[in-house]
């Protein structure tokens, strides 16, 4: 590009603090030497995990006067997929690390919010199905169409529903499936009444000791960080519920994100919307994940794609590393892989090019990074 000027999707937003750093290329053989090397480059940034990462080579300590917390690192990728293999190194070097996915919501924590939103009165038919058999109730799937159909037919609301369960039977429903329904509806209406002085964050919980198995959430880490998350957020809205619920209605990626955690965030690329971090990678830079092709002859949007890799680019306020694979496993066949265009797309000037065996390719340190 003439003149060292940026390529048209690499111009900064207005106003973006510009950082002082080339861009990092690194060349792997595989994924999993991708993920490994990712996890080098982490320990190197923050400083590394402790003395030992020194004394053993797996850093050289060369980043320690200046290292950056754990919090301030993120690793983006395309596809949900790529998630795992990364994560499953990071723990190996003992680094912090947090999966912020909407899509693996913990079933846990959907069920608490959902039995949140029946006790005050807000929940839905979908709320109820959630929650049914959290609340002992012995419903079945075919009791719970019978009463869902019911109250289509004769326009009650759910709650409504429940105040004539008493009065009225309920067409194609056996009596003892009934008297579940009433014992169901008494429950609600019971925690509901012990619940009434509480905050948000004191009636979820509430709810967890009455309902939930004894430490169930601590058994599993990604439903312990995102119930923390989701009792913060409660703490927030503490003496409006109906606040509370609304804003978790509108929760997307960032949302489920701890800025608190002292981690390393692992997201897909949608995902990191919204959200800045000092040192940003983006794993899987290869003609196939960016930009994403599920198919060899499937066409693509490539100014959308090109978009979303803006975004990912533009997370990073200060250091970018671009890593790609030149081999890589997909649903269990091994692919040659090429890297991404949009990376050969970047002013050469910009970018220092580490090879799979981990000596820089290119280096040009008097140039400055102009992309943030």
């Amino acid at each position: 590009m003439k003149n060292h000027q940026l390529h048209p999707f690499l111009s900064p937003p207005s106003g973006r603090r510009r950082g002082s750093h080339l861009i990092a290329v690194l060349e792997q053989r595989s994924e999993k030497e991708e993920a490994r090397r990712i996890a080098q480059k982490i320990e190197e940034t923050a400083g590394g995990v402790g003395y030992f990462s020194i004394d053993s080579g797996r850093v050289d300590g060369t980043d320690a006067e200046n290292p950056v917390g754990f919090s301030d690192i993120a690793v983006l990728y395309r596809t949900g997929r790529q998630g795992p293999i990364i994560a499953g190194e990071l723990e190996k070097a003992g680094i912090p690390f947090q999966i912020v996915s909407k899509v693996s919501a913990p079933q846990q924590v959907t069920a608490l919010v959902s039995l949140f939103k029946i006790m005050e009165h807000m929940g839905s038919f979908i709320d109820l199905e959630r929650t049914k058999d959290t609340l002992n109730s012995g419903i079945g799937k075919k009791g719970m169409a019978d009463f869902t159909n019911w109250c289509f037919r004769k326009e009650f609301g759910m709650f409504d529903a429940f105040e004539k369960l008493n009065r009225f039977p309920v067409e194609g429903m056996r009596r003892n499936e009934q008297l579940q329904f009433i014992s169901l509806a008494n429950k609600i209406s019971q925690t509901r009444e012990r619940m009434t002085s509480f905050s948000s964050e004191e009636k979820l919980r509430f709810l967890m000791e009455q309902f939930f198995p004894e430490n169930g959430f601590n058994q599993d880490p990604t439903s312990d960080t995102a119930l923390n998350i989701l009792l913060d957020h409660a703490g927030r809205h503490a003496a409006d519920a109906g606040e509370f619920i609304a804003s978790i209605a509108l929760k997307s990626d960032p949302d489920l994100y701890d800025a608190r955690a002292e981690k390393v965030s692992l997201m897909t690329m949608h995902g990191a919307k919204g959200l800045e971090f000092p040192v940003v990678f983006i794993a899987g830079c290869e003609n196939g994940l960016i930009p994403y092709r599920r198919t060899e002859h499937q066409r693509i949007d490539m100014d959308e794609e090109r978009r979303l890799f803006y975004v990912a680019v533009t997370r990073a306020k200060d250091r970018l590393l671009l890593s790609w694979a030149k081999n890589r496993t997909i649903y269990g066949i091994r692919h040659a892989r090429e890297i991404s265009p949009f990376i050969m797309e970047m002013e050469q000037d910009l970018k220092e090019w580490h090879s799979a065996k981990n000596n820089p390719l290119r280096k040009n340190r008097s140039t400055q990074l102009q992309l943030f």
